[in-house]
């Protein structure tokens, strides 16, 4: 099955979309190669807060508040919580309402996130994401991360 899918990585103003990949699935978005994703609300997101150190991810949270984005820092924690305990995030219809997305992180040699790889699907096909789907997504991202030096989980 096709599968359109974007690659993000850490920019000036946030995770930046540096490569999107049409998979033919008709999908309604205005995002595109240079969009910045929200670090709250957004699958992307919430990967560059569980792996970021707070010091480069909170000015950004903080100029996503002042535009009104607020997620409470409570749901934050827990968000964290939760990309640490399935090594993967997922957002429904958050940022682009009607989009579905799982992201996953890619590690280089230093162990530090280097980009995530994202996936994205309409948010009514409620079984596009399974289990068996997921653990594909993961495995191309632990294989991209082999790929620039990860030397694997510690």
């Amino acid at each position: 099955m096709q599968t359109t899918g974007l690659l993000s990585v850490w920019g000036d103003y946030g995770p930046t979309v540096i490569r999107w990949i049409d998979g033919g699935i008709p999908l309604f978005t205005s995002m595109h190669v240079g969009s910045t994703l929200p670090l709250q609300g957004s699958s992307t997101g919430s990967l560059f807060l569980t792996h970021c150190p707070p010091a480069q991810t909170r000015e950004r949270i903080e100029m996503e508040r002042a535009k009104g984005i607020i997620v409470k820092d409570a749901d934050l924690s827990k968000e964290i919580q939760s990309v640490r305990k399935l090594g993967y995030a997922r957002t429904c219809g958050s940022v682009v309402p009607g989009l579905a997305a799982v992201s996953v992180p890619v590690f280089d040699s230093q162990n530090s996130l280097a980009a995530t790889m994202s996936v994205l699907a309409r948010s009514q096909d409620k079984t596009y994401f399974s289990e068996a789907k997921i653990a594909r997504i993961m495995e191309a991202a632990r294989l991209a991360s082999e790929a620039i030096g990860w030397p694997g989980s510690t």
